[in-house]
């Protein structure tokens, strides 16, 4: 049996979508996890994005800091000089 999508996790996805559109693409660490959200350990980050994984809401590919959200395109502009 599934546990319930929480508001916590909602928070946590939200953070990590928008610390991928503030810096390029990339994703944010579970230490960053927690300084930017109520999450209080990487312990508990850490089995709230595994709980992301089983929601499908995102994928982690080559690596722990590899999140792949799902219906999102990251893309890179280059800086106008």
């Amino acid at each position: 049996m599934k546990t319930r999508f929480l508001e916590t996790d909602q928070e946590v996805l939200n953070f990590i979508i928008q610390y991928k559109v503030e810096h390029n693409g990339n994703s944010p660490t579970l230490r960053q996890v927690v300084d930017g959200t109520r999450v209080k350990t990487t312990s508990h980050a850490h089995t709230i994005v595994k709980k992301l994984v089983s929601f499908d809401k995102i994928q982690i590919e080559g690596g722990t800091r590899n999140f792949i959200i799902k219906g999102y395109a990251f893309v890179k502009f280059p800086v106008a000089s």
